[in-house]
């Protein structure tokens, strides 16, 4: 075997072995995510991953933890009265997040201070599958709606 082909033998190998988290964006403008989880009894949030429209992101590698939460949202848009407002994505738990587009990477996230910016993060694990799950794609549809697949 020579070398080349034992490295690409060697990447299909090691690759298949990483758990994935992936977000494919079908709504009409880019996203916004931060994921999250719980380690070692403690809950972690991390983000910003940007993506574009008609785009796929991986924004996890590791295995799929039990709970492991998402957060997805759009940039803000001005209002007629001068508010504004912005889609989101997740509903269960609030979470510690930086502010949109920073990249952050916290623990403690579940202790929230007055200051601080938080969102509302979704389980991303709502399949009932037993076992490892090695993939999973989170879609948010072009009508606004999510949609989840998994893969063993």
């Amino acid at each position: 075997m020579n070398t080349s082909m034992a490295v690409s033998v060697m990447l299909v190998c090691c690759a298949s072995a990483h758990a994935e988290v992936q977000v494919c964006n079908e709504y009409r403008e880019p996203l916004f995510v931060a994921i999250g989880w719980i380690e070692k009894g403690d809950t972690r949030t991390k983000g910003w991953w940007r993506v574009g429209k008609g785009a796929c992101v991986v924004v996890d590698n590791r295995p799929l933890q039990r709970p492991h939460y998402f957060h997805v949202e759009t940039s803000w848009h001005p209002l007629p009265n001068g508010s504004r407002t912005q889609q989101e994505w997740g509903n269960s738990l609030r979470l510690a997040v930086a502010k949109t587009g920073e990249t952050f990477d916290f623990v403690h996230s579940q202790t929230i201070a007055a200051n601080d910016n938080s969102a509302m993060f979704g389980n991303l694990d709502e399949s009932g599958i037993e076992g490892p799950i090695v993939h999973v794609t989170l879609t948010i549809n072009a009508d606004g709606t999510t949609s989840k697949k998994y893969a063993l």
